[in-house]
């Protein structure tokens, strides 16, 4: 196999699903990473070598920001970052479910960003719920947990898996799932909000299809690993006692740029064309959570692999934006 990307973005994560291009096996329909893939590294600028160092010599445990950091990469050192929201700040709102007002502290939302880009994959269904009939097609509903898709982010694809046909997707609804009932070390959840991107959510999906439907492969994007990552830290045993921590996916972002680039009269440089992408998409999954994404930025890249005399005209830079409430924001 060969990466399409350099560096730790051509790393492939288990259960991601490869595009087909071109096969001469009969029958041969799609194939899937069984393991996650290792060799591919970025370079690593000062900055982060001093904060790897900082996070060598912290003490290996749950309670602070950087302790924390320490801990989690040392049981799962391929994690590209995380942010640790805790009391005080503005997005904790599960340490405000009390009598009294303001924050009581003791509670913590950690949001992690397994890879360095989304990753997409698909689970087999069967016997989905119909619930009658919408404009001529049948209407099916389909709940999805942590046991078919982990870190599920969003559904993309419906498809029927006998007649290979596409369903349309009506609807995705969140719910949440009590997960102190089986498991008393859960971490408190109050609201679908706050389970957002968890183990502990549930995602409802209605879809339509002509055709009458029994197995089924439901495609998204996730977040590989939240699901190991929350069990580990409700029985690792290095959490200060009472200390609530609340694993989450990274809030997800689908980012598109365009860019028009004018080149010198018998130039070649747009069988570059792979190149560029490949370069631009490394430029985004290197910045950190936190970081500011530029058009300035992404121009500047595209500069530093196109010849002299080459310039760009009408740089537009897209985002949407997948919300723990099901919310769906794009910016430009």
């Amino acid at each position: 196999m060969t990466a399409q990307s350099a560096g730790a973005a051509g790393n492939l994560v288990r259960g991601t699903e490869l595009a087909l291009h071109e096969s001469s096996i009969l029958y041969f329909r799609r194939a899937v990473a069984l393991e996650t893939f290792s060799g591919g590294e970025d370079d690593e600028p000062d900055n982060e070598l001093i904060r790897r160092m900082i996070s060598g010599v912290s003490a290996k445990v749950l309670s602070s920001r950087e302790n924390m950091r320490a801990a989690l990469l040392e049981k799962f050192p391929d994690i590209r970052d995380s942010s640790i929201i805790g009391a005080g700040d503005i997005e904790m709102t599960r340490d405000k479910h009390t009598a009294f007002p303001g924050s009581v502290g003791g509670y913590v939302d950690w949001y992690i960003g397994p890879t360095r880009q989304l990753k997409t994959t698909s689970a087999v269904m069967a016997s989905p719920v119909q619930l009658g009939e919408r404009n001529g097609s049948f209407l099916y509903s389909v709940t999805l947990g942590g046991s078919q898709i982990d870190g599920l982010y969003h559904v993309t694809g419906v498809q029927n898996e006998e007649t290979s046909e596409f369903c349309e997707i009506v609807s995705q609804t969140r719910f949440l799932q009590d997960g102190t009932k089986l498991d008393p070390t859960a971490p408190k959840i109050t609201t679908i909000e706050e389970a957002g991107f968890s183990d502990y959510q549930i995602l409802e999906v209605q879809f339509t299809s002509v055709t009458p439907v029994e197995r089924f492969r439901v495609s998204g994007f996730h977040a590989p690993g939240i699901a190991e990552i929350q069990e580990w830290v409700n029985h690792c045993d290095q959490a200060p006692v009472g200390l609530d921590i609340l694993v989450k996916g990274a809030v997800p972002s689908v980012v598109r740029f365009s860019a028009i680039i004018h080149l010198p009269p018998g130039d070649v440089s747009a069988e570059k064309d792979t190149l560029l992408k490949n370069a631009v998409a490394a430029h985004v999954n290197r910045i950190p959570f936190g970081g500011l994404l530029a058009v300035s930025g992404l121009s500047a890249v595209l500069h530093n692999h196109l010849p002299s005399g080459c310039y760009l005209s009408r740089p537009a830079l897209l985002a949407t934006t997948y919300l723990p409430d099901g919310q769906v924001r794009r910016n430009q």
